[in-house]
């Protein structure tokens, strides 16, 4: 099987962003193709350029729904990874320990349930709460996509302000994009107003 990892920013939401930074040096140090994105959906070329049909995906939220698909968007882009890929392949959902993850399809209790009941595309689904960042997996892998998800970002959801006109949400998300910039020496994409 050829290893997609997909690393979602909000994966990093209660976690400390110094571990983040050391994901990404280390990533940068194995020189493995990467593509960085606002959103998800927009690695889905990306996973079939590189033919993986195994996908990790680093992230708060599940990314994938029962069928049938809805309008592909962030929460669901897995389902609309190449067929071909998906039927031979394994999807695995690892979220951060912090939050315990949430399903982006509130019909279901767990991605097993989803995947007995509903049915999806996928060979094979399944999901783990992470406490220590594998890092082997990033070896592992033919290819590297990190999604921003600038909504998703932690201060993005907090009752007492709205999103996008908050100065802690604004400084927060300079501060990834400053870590990004020191890692990899370029600005990454500036999706706060949009994708």
């Amino acid at each position: 099987m050829s290893l997609y990892v997909s690393l979602d920013v909000d994966f990093w939401n209660e976690r400390p962003l110094e571990e983040l930074e050391y994901v990404l040096r280390r990533i940068k140090k194995l020189g493995k193709p990467l593509k960085i994105v606002n959103n998800h959906k927009k690695l889905i070329r990306h996973i079939s350029q590189f033919n993986c049909n195994k996908v990790i995906n680093f992230d708060e939220h599940s990314d994938i729904e029962g069928l049938p698909k809805r309008k592909l968007g962030c929460g669901n882009w897995v389902n609309y990874v190449r067929r071909d890929l998906q039927l031979s392949g394994q999807y695995a959902w690892y979220y951060p320990d912090e939050t315990g993850g949430m399903l982006c399809d509130n019909r279901y209790e767990d991605l097993g349930e989803l995947n007995v009941e509903q049915g999806t595309m996928w060979a094979d689904i399944y999901e783990a709460r992470i406490r220590d960042f594998p890092f082997g997996v990033l070896k592992s892998a033919t290819a590297i996509g990190v999604a921003m998800s600038y909504p998703y970002l932690k201060y993005a959801e907090d009752p007492d302000f709205v999103i996008m006109q908050s100065p802690k949400y604004f400084k927060y998300i300079k501060r990834i994009q400053l870590l990004f910039r020191n890692v990899f020496g370029y600005a990454i994409p500036n999706g706060i107003h949009g994708e």
